[in-house]
């Protein structure tokens, strides 16, 4: 590595750690010990005590490994860096939504990180119209809330969207009683449909700012469709081949 010889000397008399951070596949601690152990050779102007608590300073070190799968092209990298900042709002803003607290959830409700980043991915922001066709509990539209956006669902099955079910001490809860818990703005509407017969107009659609969706999956979700008959419409399971 090549540094500026004035820019390197800001950091020789710091405390400092490195933070090992792996993609692709876990790091042990042995790959680890002899990865920070070859990085030493390369900075030898840190002089300062390492401090695994409390250093002044801190730099990562990022190794992206492929996964034993093609395609075989992809390469190793390893990156190294200094952290300049670290968002502190993140950790409370995740332990408010933790679904351990939430009293309405389903088997599949959707991780609350994972529902942050992707609302984030669609720049989900104050009045944006969001849409999520499956809608569940409102794992996705809770935190499409709390960034102040007005929200709408549906979902194939009329009992969790309208009915709910009894919390641990047995009082009625659904959809809204989320909302209401973390005092946010309800879904403006939910809606009973099936997205495999989208109901609908075409023009709708371009009311919608984002669209977030976690599509049900696997034998605890159970997918769906509506199937119609000549006097009623109903949904059945896939499993059940009607």
């Amino acid at each position: 590595m090549a540094f500026d010889a004035a820019e390197k000397a800001k950091f020789s008399a710091v405390s400092w750690k490195i933070r090992p951070e792996s993609w692709g596949v876990p790091m042990s601690q042995e790959q680890y010990v002899a990865m920070v152990e070859a990085l030493a050779t390369t900075l030898p102007e840190f002089e300062g005590p390492v401090s695994l608590r409390d250093p002044e300073e801190t730099f990562w070190m990022i190794v992206s490994w492929p996964i034993e799968f093609p395609p075989s092209y992809l390469r190793s990298w390893i990156f190294f860096g200094r952290q300049v900042g670290i968002n502190t709002a993140r950790g409370p803003v995740l332990s408010k939504y933790d679904l351990r607290r939430r009293r309405y959830l389903g088997p599949t409700s959707m991780d609350v990180e994972l529902a942050f980043l992707m609302c984030n991915m669609a720049r989900v922001r104050k009045y944006a119209f969001v849409f999520d066709p499956f809608v569940g509990t409102g794992g996705l539209l809770v935190p499409a809330a709390h960034y102040g956006a007005v929200t709408l669902g549906m979902d194939i099955d009329v009992r969790v969207i309208k009915w709910g079910k009894k919390d641990s001490k047995g009082e009625q809860v659904d959809i809204m009683t989320n909302f209401e818990d973390y005092k946010l703005d309800p879904p403006v509407g939910l809606v009973r449909g099936d997205l495999h017969r989208n109901p609908l107009r075409d023009g709708v659609r371009d009311l919608f700012d984002a669209i977030l969706a976690d599509p049900p999956y696997g034998v605890r979700a159970g997918g769906r469709k509506s199937r119609y008959g000549p006097d009623k419409v109903r949904s059945c399971a896939r499993t059940t081949g009607c």
